[in-house]
């Protein structure tokens, strides 16, 4: 960008005619210079200091400055914005005695201390604008975000120290290139899908780990409840385990001596049931993903519905003394399968959180943000279900030994820690 040469160079500003009569401040002199000096901080301050701090200030404004824009922020940039007018002859910046020819003194320093992040930002929506949003690593994306909005509120600000205007116009054409990076960046060269499945994928798993873990809470607390309770009481089993799952544990023993195992199938049929079975855990992860639009309730009822199912089922089989028998079909594919579920899940909760808690973001922002992150979370779930309902179908199904099958299941874990130390790696390099 040209206005590159705008930033290094102060260029003269014709002195601004006086303003015409607007009525007096109705601001005290302490309340405007409150306001001035959090306005100067603002990208100083933590977020969360930032959305209170803003809330404290209008609601403390509005009474008497009807608002006029929804954006908190903006509103206090342009109640600062009209007071400065009408206190002008006080407490306007001024050029600097004897220094025709250059900005003020503040405006000078605010230009001087932002000249380096917005460079950084306007290379990074660049590289976006070239490659697209795959260009950043999911740990990158929020951090994009969050610069946007602090170099739109620069542009703000600049607006209202009455900077330089080449200055003003670079920020509007890299506040411009933000938009459409963030909303609009089409990739001109396509990432290849290999790279989002080796490193994209597993990198925002990793990045999202704390909603993962409460994912993982969610079903394997009630899975242990469910597991105590029907050893305590069995006789529960009659009134709420699936009368198929108790058959199957009453004919535990029989199959067992027959050489049987728990879902045996003939090769030919093994391919169609893999795919089955795929696809059915898709359908059931996408469900946890997509229960996160409702606030995550139904992605937390889903999940305890389906932990406390699968502890009564541990429970009842260990009932009739048939555990390992349902454990051995379970093990060379559960791993993947349900931290999969749980990646879909904490998908999910990233929606959820959006929706109940965007922070300083428009709920419409937050969505966008987190939908991204939450679609590269969703690769590693198809990736990971491909590979379990794999395993399912042609191991799990089949006559093989329990020591195959264990082994295989050893594999996954193995495999899985790989993955996300990938992941990992990656992340930190971004």
């Amino acid at each position: 960008m040209g206005g590159g040469a705008a930033l290094q160079t102060g260029a003269a500003t014709q002195p601004a005619d006086e303003p015409l009569e607007t009525g007096p401040p109705q601001l005290s002199e302490q309340e405007f210079r409150l306001l001035d000096r959090f306005l100067g901080r603002l990208n100083e301050l933590a977020p969360e200091v930032q959305v209170r701090i803003t809330a404290d200030f209008v609601r403390r404004f509005e009474g008497r400055i009807p608002r006029r824009n929804a954006d908190p922020e903006a509103y206090l940039v342009t109640v600062f914005a009209e007071e400065q007018r009408k206190r002008r002859s006080r407490f306007a910046a001024r050029p600097q005695a004897g220094a025709a020819g250059r900005m003020s003194v503040p405006a000078e320093r605010f230009v001087e201390k932002k000249r380096s992040g917005w460079e950084s930002f306007r290379e990074t929506a660049l590289r976006m604008e070239r490659s697209g949003v795959g260009a950043l690593s999911a740990g990158e994306i929020p951090a994009f975000a969050a610069q946007y909005r602090e170099v739109a509120a620069d542009l703000a600000r600049a607006r209202t120290y009455q900077v330089d205007p080449r200055v003003i116009d670079y920020l509007e054409r890299v506040v411009s290139a933000g938009h459409n990076a963030l909303y609009r960046a089409r990739g001109r060269e396509h990432t290849p899908l290999l790279h989002y499945i080796l490193y994209d994928f597993p990198a925002a798993v990793v990045a999202s780990w704390q909603y993962v873990l409460l994912a993982f809470l969610l079903f394997t607390i009630p899975a242990t409840v469910g597991y105590v309770m029907i050893r305590e009481r069995p006789s529960l089993a009659e009134e709420i385990v699936p009368p198929v799952m108790v058959r199957r544990a009453e004919q535990a023993a029989e199959r067992t001596a027959e050489g049987r195992g728990y879902a045996e199938a003939p090769g030919e049929e093994r391919p169609v049931i893999a795919a089955a079975i795929i696809t059915n855990n898709i359908q059931v992860s996408f469900g946890v993903f997509v229960g996160g639009m409702t606030g995550g309730l139904l992605t937390a009822w889903l999940l305890f519905a389906n932990g406390m199912m699968l502890g009564l089922g541990l429970g009842l089989f260990k009932n009739y003394n048939a555990l390992s028998y349902l454990v051995t079909f379970v093990v060379g594919h559960g791993v993947l399968e349900l931290t999969a579920i749980f990646i879909s899940a904490g998908a999910g909760f990233r929606l959820a959180k959006a929706l109940i808690a965007p922070g300083d973001r428009t709920r419409k922002d937050a969505l966008v943000l987190e939908g991204r992150i939450a679609a590269r979370m969703l690769g590693a779930v198809v990736t990971l279900l491909a590979i379990a309902g794999t395993i399912e179908g042609l191991l799990s199904t089949s006559d093989a030994s329990a020591v195959w099958k264990y082994g295989v299941s050893a594999l996954t874990v193995v495999f899985l820690f790989l993955y996300l130390l990938r992941g990992r790696r990656y992340l930190k390099r971004a």
